[in-house]
């Protein structure tokens, strides 16, 4: 019986994968799973940031629409800067009365949310000692998510039949969440006849 060389027969020998060629599909397949999950974390941080956009405009103009909606009914207002307090008279004389209602839109910087408490003119300074004694109920919640809260012009308007006094404010809202930012800023007119508060 005579052995052939398997060199010359053209058969290959089936000894497995050496350590140099396992080493080189690890090396090849740790690029390409990096690859892929760089990839899908860039994916989920895109997204994230989109939501939080959205959010932050969301709740923005939800603020918005609550504010203008309040100012538009109003027959005076008056922005406190200190205590960050805007509020909005209602009043079916001229002047205001002390029965006459009264809306506190309140921006609580320590948990950056914004309240409305509802409330009389005899009752106003109540709540606002309350509010700046950490006292009140903080239940009426009118927007999360707040960083800053202003109205210009902060003081009352003046009755003037012309009209030239004016009866437009100015609000301004900037919001924050998922460090991204966002401001909204809107002209609000009020539409009642403008009451003097005494």
């Amino acid at each position: 019986m005579r052995l052939v060389n398997n060199k010359y027969m053209g058969i290959k020998s089936n000894q497995g994968i050496t350590l140099i060629e396992l080493i080189i599909g690890m090396a090849i397949s740790s690029i390409v799973i990096g690859a892929i999950v760089m990839f899908m974390a860039a994916g989920s941080r895109g997204y994230q940031t989109a939501q939080s956009e959205i959010s932050l405009q969301t709740e923005a103009q939800t603020i918005m629409n609550q504010i203008r909606e309040h100012v538009l009914e109003g027959n005076n207002t008056q922005f406190d800067v200190t205590d960050k307090v805007l509020t909005i008279y209602h009043s079916d004389g001229n002047p205001g009365t002390t029965t006459d209602p009264v809306e506190l839109i309140w921006f609580n910087s320590a948990d950056h949310h914004l309240y409305l408490y509802n409330t009389t003119m005899s009752q106003k300074n109540t709540v606002l000692t309350d509010i700046r004694n950490g006292l009140t109920d903080i239940d009426n919640l009118m927007g999360e998510y707040v960083k800053d809260f202003t109205v210009t012009p902060g003081n009352l308007f003046t009755y003037d039949s012309t009209g030239t006094t004016g009866t437009t404010i100015t609000v301004e809202l900037q919001l924050s969440y998922n460090n991204r930012d966002f401001s909204l800023t809107e002209d609000m007119k009020l539409r009642n006849r403008i009451v003097t508060i005494p």
